[in-house]
């Protein structure tokens, strides 16, 4: 609990009733994650605790849907990295469509590594993938992000 209020002071302000279990509901419920992942959930990112169903959550959810993901798939996601819920879908955007039409990228690899939209496009992915363009090889995303420059030359 302590590192919860380290990351996320406002929870000792915020209603039970009016704030803290309408969104436990809303990611039960609505997102798909699971009673065994909820705990984790809100210990990785207890800032969603503090976010707007409706002008926040909801939207995000719904975007995430209209891809193509499905809830149980999102659930998974969120549980993987709960940040996902609490980005500017105007800011996912180009990076999805990046993703999708330069990349030519399965929808099934943001699946796996739903971190990637934590990612900066013109400062890690663009050029990350250029690289792997120019070079011919194809890693799968999360080695060819999170890796740093020095891993990505030990490895050739």
């Amino acid at each position: 609990i302590g590192n919860m209020l380290v990351k996320f002071p406002s929870l000792l302000t915020n209603s039970l009733y009016k704030k803290i279990r309408p969104v436990v509901i809303f990611l039960l419920t609505r997102a798909g994650v699971s009673q065994k992942d909820i705990g984790k959930v809100i210990a990785l990112d207890p800032a969603l605790l503090g976010c707007s169903i409706g002008t926040k959550l909801e939207p995000n959810m719904r975007y995430y849907v209209s891809l193509g993901i499905r809830i149980h798939q999102l659930g998974e996601m969120i549980a993987d990295f709960p940040m996902l819920l609490r980005y500017n879908v105007d800011n996912l955007r180009p990076k999805y469509s990046y993703l999708r039409r330069t990349m030519i990228r399965p929808l099934q690899d943001l699946i796996e590594f739903p971190r990637f939209f934590s990612y900066s496009l013109e400062r890690r992915i663009i050029p990350r993938h250029t690289i792997m363009v120019e070079n011919r090889v194809n890693f799968k995303l999360r080695y060819m992000l999170a890796c740093t420059n020095e891993e990505k030359v030990a490895r050739r």
